[in-house]
């Protein structure tokens, strides 16, 4: 099954992507919807950090926007990643939520869930509302004894918001 952005794109690393209303921005913005998430097994992750821990858990990049700026840069991600394109440093400014410090995204494709041991040790969120919340709580079970999250539900670990507090824990 091929994810909507690898059929959205009919460009290449040599066209500067300039227009919100470019169907490849539209789609990344979407991505911002849960349902659209659950329907293409896709997420947003933005930062090189947060994207070489994705590559380090398995996770496949299957198309990546990189600030015009910082196109020389990132080339282990860029090199992992299905398709990407450059971006005017003014649109990806808007398609990130840190604008300035984070010049690369990427739409991922959401790696299936491990299975539960319920023999050992774990921790387990019911109901947490915020996405941010569950990122800082990643954060804190990957330096704790719990070698498992378990989240109960409807928060979304695949939101982007989620993705960006866990800083890269959540793969």
């Amino acid at each position: 099954d091929t994810p909507d952005s690898a059929i959205t794109i009919g460009l290449n690393e040599d066209v500067l992507l300039s227009s919100g209303s470019n169907a490849v921005i539209k789609s990344v913005r979407l991505l911002g919807k849960r349902r659209e998430r659950q329907r293409r097994h896709e997420t947003w992750v933005e930062g090189a950090r947060e994207l070489e821990r994705a590559l380090l858990g398995g996770w496949k990049i299957n198309m990546a926007l990189v600030s015009e700026d910082a196109v020389g840069r990132h080339q282990k991600i860029l090199g992992a990643a299905c398709l990407w394109h450059p971006v005017s440093n003014k649109l990806f400014a808007s398609l990130v939520y840190r604008s300035g410090s984070v010049s690369i995204g990427a739409v991922c494709q959401i790696a299936p869930q491990p299975k539960i041991d319920w023999t050992s040790s774990l921790m387990i969120l019911d109901d947490v509302e915020k996405p941010g919340n569950i990122g800082a709580v990643m954060r804190s079970v990957e330096g704790s004894a719990f070698p498992q999250l378990v989240i109960c539900g409807s928060a979304d670990p695949d939101n982007p918001n989620t993705i960006r507090a866990s800083v890269g824990a959540r793969f």
